[in-house]
């Protein structure tokens, strides 16, 4: 990618490890690429799934830094896994949520409390 391209029309993207395949998936309404920064920012509904460690993240905007395999966002962000859910302001994770920073954390429900 020599220049910035815009996907208005929605964008679904495929997360690799070479030894372990597809990680984790990403779906938005829309996404932006900027050139320069070499950077991805989805927008409207964004939702990455973990395959491997079944977490479930959800926000309305998230930059993806494909060179540094990092994903992070200043926005309200909620992360659902097995055992429970996280919601907090800001984000910074690797690309398959294996890792991942909250630095507003805002608050946790277990998952088995909130199914009963």
């Amino acid at each position: 990618h020599n220049e910035d391209q815009a996907y208005p029309e929605g964008v679904y993207v495929e997360f690799y490890e070479e030894d372990k395949g597809v990680v984790a998936t990403a779906r938005a309404n829309s996404a932006y690429y900027t050139a320069e920064k070499k950077v991805f920012e989805f927008r409207g509904d964004v939702e990455v799934i973990s395959l491997h460690k079944k977490r479930q993240l959800n926000t309305e905007s998230l930059c993806w830094d494909p060179e540094k395999k990092k994903l992070y966002t200043d926005t309200f962000i909620r992360i659902e896994s097995e055992e429970n859910i996280l919601t907090g302001q800001g984000l910074e994770a690797h690309e398959d949520l294996s890792q991942y920073q909250i630095p507003q954390p805002r608050g946790t429900a277990s998952v088995k409390a909130a199914n009963k």
